[in-house]
C-alpha cells in the first residue's frame, strides 16, 4: 500500500484566501474531509490500540489511540481503501502543549512534544447552500453551512455552520447564527435587560411577548463566522476565520533539566548550554550554546512576566521570549512545574534531535503514512 492511501492525523491544539464553496477534496486525498459511512461498524477496544497515561513537567495527561477506515468499497471480492481511507488516530489531552514537556506515545513510539507553528485562515464573500463546505488555507479544512431553518417566531431564519476537519469530524463546537429586523442583537443584554423579575404577563411591564434575541455573529475561542444574509434557499457568508497548526517538532531523546547559576553549563547531546549572565531581579537570563568551543547560538530569554501568562503556551510571540531554537536544539526557560528563577539561578530545558512535522508531510518514521494535524 502506497504512502498516498494512508494517513496519520494529529487530534489535538491552524492565509489563503478561498471565494467559492466546493467539495473539499485533493488530488492525494480523494476522501480528505470524508467521515466513514454512519453505519461503518466501530470496535471500542482493539488489541494493540492503547489508552495511555503519560506525565510532564505540571501534570498527567490521557492519549487515545485508534485506526479508522473510511470511503471503502469491495470490487471484485477485495476490500477496496481509497487514498486516504485508511488512518491512524491519535487523539491527546487538550492540555497538550509547547513547554509542558508532553510526552506523546504514537503507534507504540514515545516522542517529546516541542514546538509548533500555527496560523489564522479567513475566508470573505462566500455564497452558500446547505452542503456546501468553503475550503480554507490549504483546503484541508472547510466551514459546511450544515442546515438553514426557522426555529421561532415564523420567518426569522437561523442557519447553523460547522468546521469540517481532514479526519471527516467536525470541530466540537458548531457555529448558530440568524439574520433578521425582527430580532434584536444579543449584545443588547451586556448588562441585563429591563425585564424585572417574576412571572411576566404579556405586555406587562414590558414587550417580551415580540422580543426575539439572535445574532448574525457565532464564536468559539478564536474561530468566528459571520453572515449578513439567509433565506430559505442560501446563506451569504461574510467572513469566516479559524486557526490551526502548521508544523510541529518532535524529539525520541528526552529533555535534559537543568538549574543553574550563571557561568554554569548542562550537557545537550553534543553540545553545552551556557547561562552567560543572569538577572534574577528582571528575570532575564543570556544563554548560549556551544559546539566545543565555538558559540554556535545565543540569545536573551526573558523577561518573564504575569502578563504573558494570560496567553501562554498559545501565544507564540510570548514562547518566542522564552526560546532559544535552531533546526537541531531548542533551550527554553522552565516555565511549567517551577519557578524559573530561583534566588541566583535560572532553570532550563533542552531538546536535541528534533524532527520537524510539516502540515501535511510524510511521517518521519514511517513513511507510508501521511501527518496532519486534525486541528
Amino acid at each position: 500500500m502506497s504512502k498516498k492511501r494512508r494517513a496519520l492525523l494529529l487530534l489535538c491544539v491552524v492565509v489563503m484566501t478561498m471565494l467559492w464553496a466546493v467539495p473539499l477534496a485533493s488530488a492525494e486525498d480523494p476522501v480528505l474531509g470524508t467521515a466513514p459511512a454512519k453505519d461503518a461498524p466501530l470496535v471500542a477496544q482493539m488489541e494493540g490500540m492503547q489508552r495511555i497515561s503519560v506525565k510532564n513537567f505540571a501534570k498527567n495527561s490521557v492519549q487515545n489511540e485508534g485506526v479508522v477506515i473510511r470511503q471503502s468499497s469491495i470490487q471484485d471480492g477485495k476490500i477496496v481503501i481509497p487514498p486516504g481511507g485508511l488512518y491512524y488516530s491519535w487523539r491527546v489531552s487538550p492540555q497538550s502543549r509547547a513547554l509542558y514537556g508532553d510526552q506523546l506515545v504514537i503507534a507504540g513510539k514515545k516522542l517529546y512534544f516541542v514546538e509548533y507553528g500555527t496560523s489564522f485562515d479567513v475566508i470573505r464573500d462566500v455564497t452558500m447552500k446547505v452542503g456546501d463546505c468553503a475550503p480554507m488555507g490549504d483546503g484541508s479544512k472547510c466551514w459546511e453551512l450544515s442546515s438553514i431553518g426557522y426555529g421561532f417566531a415564523g420567518d426569522i431564519p437561523g442557519a447553523t455552520f460547522q468546521i469540517l476537519k481532514p479526519s471527516g469530524n467536525y470541530y466540537g463546537t458548531s457555529f448558530p447564527v440568524r439574520v433578521s429586523p425582527l430580532l434584536i442583537p444579543a449584545s443588547a443584554l451586556t448588562w441585563g435587560s429591563h425585564n424585572p423579575t417574576g412571572t411576566l404577563l404579556p405586555g406587562e411591564p414590558t414587550d417580551w411577548q415580540v422580543q426575539y434575541y439572535g445574532y448574525n455573529v457565532a464564536t468559539s475561542g478564536q474561530s468566528y463566522l459571520i453572515v449578513d444574509k439567509i433565506t430559505g434557499e442560501e446563506v451569504h457568508l461574510k467572513e469566516a476565520a479559524t486557526g490551526g497548526l502548521t508544523w510541529m517538532t518532535v524529539t525520541e531523546t528526552a529533555p535534559v533539566t537543568a538549574t543553574l547559576a550563571a557561568g554554569k553549563t548542562m550537557d545537550l547531546g553534543k553540545y553545552k548550554v551556557k547561562v552567560a549572565a543572569l538577572d534574577a531581579k528582571a528575570k532575564t537570563a543570556d544563554i548560549e550554546v556551544l559546539e566545543g568551543d565555538k558559540v554556535v547560538a545565543s540569545e536573551k530569554l526573558g523577561p518573564v512576566t504575569d502578563e504573558m501568562f494570560n496567553y501562554l503556551p498559545e501565544d507564540p510571540m510570548a514562547r518566542d521570549r522564552l526560546t532559544l531554537s535552531t533546526d537541531e536544539f531548542t533551550v527554553h526557560l522552565r516555565v511549567y512545574g517551577g519557578e524559573p528563577f530561583v534566588g541566583e539561578e535560572v532553570a532550563l530545558v533542552g531538546y536535541t534531535d528534533l524532527v520537524k512535522l510539516e502540515n501535511p508531510s510524510d511521517w518521519p518514521f514511517d513513511p507510508r503514512f501521511v501527518f496532519r494535524p486534525d486541528t
